[in-house]
């Protein structure tokens, strides 16, 4: 066991919420969601393929000058050994023979640190297809294993552990351990020696082969390890899954105060949603997977800038083996990335050459080639459109509505994404028939292929509501406002996004007349917003909501003083009353008023 990886808080956790709703809307924060992609990330990082480790191992040589060598010349040289003599077949006993080869590694996989661990890609697959290749034997009726391991951690962290005991964690680094529970305990034991803020652990790592026999890999790596065979080292992969089974204070003599972490090792998924988020990742390509899953956890830069180094353009040597033509893929993600940095002029020249190379590519036989190709011809046509060229964007969304209904189905989703652009480019250019015809199609199709409270149906409810606005037709447009709210209300809170519907349906309200319910709605939007920015008061949309509210407020007053005025004149000529006499009466007051004036 590495006897440095032993003290201090130096495993970093990632918690997943398993809760019984399956609703991922509902029940999956956006960190929890961050964790899974960097499992994704990570997954990806080990398919890599290394076509210049030259150039691998000289970025590597390069990182270790700039982070960990300050000038200390024995260290260098130990790190130009390390790189001219490293093949992949050793590195787990480069792993545990070099203090700055594991201490660099899992500083970057505990710090998430994705530029860090691009470059040393090398490595962590190379550690990684070893324990995979020498797994741990598991078999159904074999007896529950125990591996242990003893550390201090945080007291926060210790808690936070304590807290989420029936939940599943995700070790970001390699983990090792020993089946020596004597050795752990000593470790966990003079883990705190000089820091009293952290917490002595020793972590019991329980394995059911009965239950779990598709895990991350682990393997015994005492045979091969540079340190004390004796020890039996077992060294689990990064990214293993664990439930935190229970947490138990341990009376051992001369410990102080020592705790047991009882986690048990899970098979390597995780639920619908992992599978979900995985569907999301369409290359082959194993750059190009990392690119994406940095892309959907907002390093949209980093991404950006690994595609340009496989495309070339950053290290040319690294990519000199495929011409840039065969990248169609990677030229499509530098393209959507500027788009969505808002640099679209940037972005154009790439999707053209995306588009281009994948229409050379053809293959009628792959769905995955037209699935890819309808990709590249949304992304032009959104940068397109932002570029106020929307009859070229409207062409691409129509050849992406071609392929969909060809390939998928007219009632498949991606049909439905294809209808969803048309009907803006329609209404962009005031065409508000056609626009209108393509979000009912649009909505046609969501009631078969999505959820009735998905968030894209309150999307199009919203967009057919305006639209109807335009047309003044203000009853349909209430229908659909209305209906966006229900569908939001059920996703959960999101005070902007319901900011939007309630001010749409008190806008509508109002043109309706009726003032009293719409000033309501738009008080309440008024409210949301405020909550959004840090300086309401300057904020544009905030403003344009205040002067709705005085408008409102006018109009309420105007109509309440002519429904007085209309009352009054009516009670005092009475009219409607069914007596005769009455009405007589009136008259000969009248005329004797008259005659008295």
């Amino acid at each position: 066991m590495i006897s440095e990886g032993q003290y201090g808080d130096f495993i970093s956790v990632n918690y997943f919420n398993r809760s019984d709703n399956s609703d991922h809307q509902a029940t999956h924060t956006s960190h929890e969601d961050n964790s899974l992609y960097y499992q994704l990330f990570i997954e990806a990082l080990l398919s890599t393929c290394d076509e210049d480790a030259t150039s691998s191992m000289n970025f590597y040589l390069d990182y270790c000058k700039e982070k960990y060598v300050h000038g200390n010349e024995q260290l260098l040289a130990r790190i130009k050994d390390f790189v001219t003599s490293y093949e992949s077949e050793h590195a787990i006993w480069w792993y545990t023979k070099e203090p700055f080869v594991y201490n660099l590694l899992n500083h970057a996989l505990r710090l998430q640190d994705f530029d860090a661990l691009i470059i040393m890609c090398f490595l962590v697959r190379d550690v990684h297809t070893y324990l995979n290749k020498h797994r741990y034997p598991l078999s159904i009726g074999q007896p529950i294993l125990h591996f242990y391991r003893g550390q201090a951690i945080s007291r926060k962290e210790f808690g936070k552990i304590h807290d989420n005991i029936g939940e599943i964690i995700a070790i970001n680094s390699f983990l090792s351990t020993s089946k020596e529970r004597d050795v752990a305990i000593f470790f966990a034991a003079s883990s705190n020696r000089f820091d009293e803020h952290l917490q002595p652990i020793l972590f019991d790592i329980i394995v059911d082969p009965n239950q779990t026999l598709h895990p991350k890999a682990f393997a015994d790596i005492s045979m091969i390890s540079s340190m004390n065979e004796a020890e039996v080292e077992i060294l689990f992969s990064m990214g293993s899954l664990f439930r935190i089974v229970d947490v138990i204070a341990l009376n051992v003599e001369s410990c102080g105060e020592l705790w047991s972490v009882q986690l048990q090792l899970c098979d390597d998924r995780l639920d619908q949603v992992w599978l979900s988020m995985k569907s999301k990742i369409q290359s082959d390509e194993s750059f190009c997977q990392i690119g994406q899953v940095l892309s959907y956890i907002g390093e949209k830069e980093r991404a950006r800038r690994l595609y340009l180094y496989v495309l070339g353009d950053l290290f040319p040597k690294a990519a000199s083996a495929k011409p840039i033509d065969n990248h169609p893929i990677e030229m499509w993600y530098v393209g959507s990335l500027f788009h969505a940095t808002g640099q679209n002029e940037k972005a154009l020249p790439f999707l053209d050459k995306a588009l281009e190379s994948q229409l050379k590519e053809s293959d009628e036989n792959s769905d995955q080639y037209y699935l890819q190709l309808y990709d590249i011809y949304i992304e032009r046509g959104d940068v397109l459109q932002k570029l106020d060229r929307t009859d070229s964007a409207l062409h691409d969304y129509e050849c992406a509505l071609s392929i969909a209904g060809k390939k998928f189905g007219d009632e498949d989703y991606n049909s439905l994404i294809a209808w969803v652009r048309i009907g803006k480019c329609y209404k962009k250019i005031k065409k508000y028939s056609e626009a209108l015809h393509a979000y009912n199609t649009c909505l046609g199709i969501a009631e078969k292929v999505l959820s009735a409270m998905h968030p894209e149906r309150a999307s199009l409810h919203s967009s057919i509501g305006g639209l109807h606005v335009d047309y003044e037709e203000y009853q349909q447009a209430l229908t659909h406002f209305e209906k966006c709210l229900e569908i939001k209300l059920s996703i959960g809170p999101s005070n902007r996004s319901l900011a939007e519907t309630y001010y749409n349906i008190g806008f509508t309200q109002c043109a309706l007349k009726d003032f009293t319910i719409g000033l309501e709605n738009l008080k309440r939007a008024f409210e949301m917003f405020q909550k959004c920015f840090d300086d309401p008061s300057k904020e544009p949309t905030v403003i344009r909501v205040q002067n709705a509210i005085i408008l409102a407020q006018e109009l309420l007053r105007l109509q309440i003083y002519k429904e007085q005025v209309l009352t009054e004149m009516l009670d005092y000529l009475d009219v409607g009353s069914d007596s005769d006499t009455d009405d007589e009466e009136k008259t000969v007051n009248s005329e004797t008023n008259l005659t008295v004036n």
